[in-house]
């Protein structure tokens, strides 16, 4: 049948192979990190060995600050784990918490697949919360030429700015999840205000 049919398209273009996950985290938060670890592991069977914690930057309110720390624990400490890994893979924060199969997903350069709120369909153009985010192998190359040569920003912001352009100049496929699968487990966070958590809990 033609439903029969239409599903069978869409298991096609659903991504093959099981992806590395890279968590960043600061000092401060190594347990709650690892208890993340823990949680994707039992309830996605997700090999422990292919979640990466990455531990980022402390905020010095010089060079890293409230507004720059994420980026630069990316820029310089993930993505070259990521890209050395030399595949397909997710960065995740250390808060994520998934509501679906992280692993059932189009085939795209980047899926951002759990975040706030926002769209780059919007008339802004910016998607908020970046708590899960799948890139390609080209992605990740070219996210790291974009990286180094960028002013490190707020990161919701910089990953809406990226795939902005690499959707408008067609040099990357782009998908958003919607709905979102997935949310942000309560917990101290670098840098949440307290008052987040309750517009972003578990949903019901």
């Amino acid at each position: 049948t033609r439903r029969t049919t239409n599903r069978r398209s869409i298991r096609k273009s659903r991504i093959k192979n099981t992806p590395k996950f890279y968590m960043i985290t600061y000092e401060g938060n190594m347990p709650f990190a690892k208890q993340t670890k823990e949680t994707l592991h039992k309830e996605y069977k997700i090999p422990k060995k292919n979640i990466i914690i990455v531990k980022g930057y402390a905020i010095d309110k010089q060079t890293y600050t409230h507004t720059n720390v994420i980026y630069h624990g990316i820029r310089d400490k993930l993505l070259p784990k990521m890209i050395q890994g030399n595949e397909d893979a997710y960065y995740i924060e250390d808060d994520i918490r998934f509501t679906e199969n992280p692993f059932d997903i189009p085939k795209k350069d980047i899926v951002w697949s759990v975040y706030r709120n926002g769209s780059l369909e919007s008339k802004k153009r910016v998607i908020t919360g970046s708590q899960a985010i799948f890139f390609s192998k080209k992605a990740q190359k070219l996210l790291k030429k974009h990286m180094d040569e960028s002013r490190p920003i707020q990161i919701d912001g910089y990953f809406s700015k990226f795939s902005r352009q690499m959707k408008d100049n067609k040099k990357l496929t782009f998908h958003q999840m919607k709905p979102k699968i997935g949310y942000e487990e309560d917990h101290q966070s670098l840098i949440s205000k307290d008052k987040d958590w309750k517009r972003y809990k578990k949903p019901n």
